[in-house]
Formats: structure tokens, C-alpha cells, sequence
């Protein structure tokens, strides 16, 4: 009787145990190939000066979309002049493509979809506030070339806490000294 017993409780424990080891080889608990989750998903904030004061924001999507906000703070130059408490924000929207170069870094390609830009708010005069206008290709571009936005292809790296965008430009946001962004500790990220 015991080693019926056992041959039953054996037979009921393979099963489980095939699971837990198939599951432990990189799979989920259906059977299905697990998938790692990309360092790069989730929002990423930067704050300096490019030469202006901007604080960055990029969102990136598990769907390759990312969302990319900038904002210039008031000018206080040169000595003497007054700022007017306008903070101009850009809002970018658009797709990523990550890649492998052949050097072995990984590589992040964006290209511009749709935005907004020159939404100027908390101005001190309110006539001075506004919605702003459309972002235009030849807008993304003027911002990269003065080291506001990251360039277009750059190389990345990233760990939970930070990422760092690199680039061939000289100076500004993901030029060639790289620029580090912090995690965001928004929930979700």
C-alpha cells in the first residue's frame, strides 16, 4: 500500500515540478517565453543648462512611441535684466528604434511625429501667456542644432536609475560629453 502511495503522490508532484522548472528557465507560468523588461520604458528627466536653464522629460512607451517635453526657464541674462517669469514648454511626440552598433553600444534612433511649440505660462504679464503653435520639423531641428533636444541618433546606456544619452554633437542635450537623465519616481515607471 505505501508504494502505491508514493507512486501517486510522485505522479501528482511531476507535473508541478516540470512547471517550476520550465518557468525557471525563462518562461511563464502558461508556457509562453518570458519577456524582459527594456531598461529604456518609462520616464526620464534631465535639468541644466544647454547654455539655457531646461528641464527635460522623456517618456518612452512599450509600443516604441515617446513623448519628450522640454522646458526653458526664464532668462536672468545678461546682468541687469529682469525676467518676465514666462516658462516656454515644447511638447514632442514621436516613435523610437533601438539597435546594436557595430561596436557593440546600444543605439537609440527617434524620429519627430507631432508637438507643440512655445506654450509660454506663469508669465508676469498675462497678455504674454499662450497656447503656442504647432511643432514643425524644421522647429526639431533649430532645437538640436542649439543643443535643446537631444540629436536623432544617439547611443545610450542605462541601468534602473539613470541614463545616459550620447551623441557626436559638441554641446547640449546627447552631445558627445553624454547627458545623464534620472529615473522618474512617478508610479509606473
Amino acid at each position: 500500500m505505501r508504494n502505491v502511495t508514493r507512486r501517486v503522490r510522485l505522479r501528482h508532484a511531476l507535473p508541478l515540478l516540470a512547471l517550476v522548472a520550465f518557468t525557471a528557465c525563462g518562461n511563464t507560468s502558461d508556457g509562453a517565453p518570458s519577456v524582459q523588461r527594456d531598461p529604456l520604458l518609462g520616464t526620464w528627466k534631465f535639468s541644466g543648462h544647454v547654455p539655457a536653464i531646461v528641464d527635460v522629460s522623456l517618456t518612452f512607451d512599450a509600443d516604441k512611441t515617446l513623448k519628450l517635453v522640454e522646458q526653458v526657464a526664464p532668462p536672468t541674462q545678461p546682468a541687469g535684466s529682469t525676467a518676465d517669469g514666462c516658462v516656454t514648454t515644447d511638447t514632442l511626440t514621436g516613435t523610437y528604434v533601438e539597435g546594436v552598433s557595430a561596436a557593440g553600444l546600444d543605439t537609440l534612433t527617434w524620429t519627430f511625429t507631432d508637438g507643440t511649440a512655445n506654450v509660454q505660462t506663469g508669465c508676469t504679464v498675462p497678455a504674454y501667456n499662450g497656447p503656442g503653435g504647432p511643432m514643425t520639423a524644421d522647429g526639431v531641428s533649430s532645437y538640436i542644432e542649439q543643443g535643446i533636444l537631444p540629436p536623432m541618433a544617439l547611443t545610450y546606456s542605462a541601468t534602473l536609475s539613470t541614463l545616459v544619452l550620447t551623441s557626436k554633437a559638441g554641446t547640449g542635450v546627447g552631445s558627445s560629453t553624454g547627458t545623464t537623465f534620472t529615473k522618474s519616481a512617478s508610479l509606473g515607471d
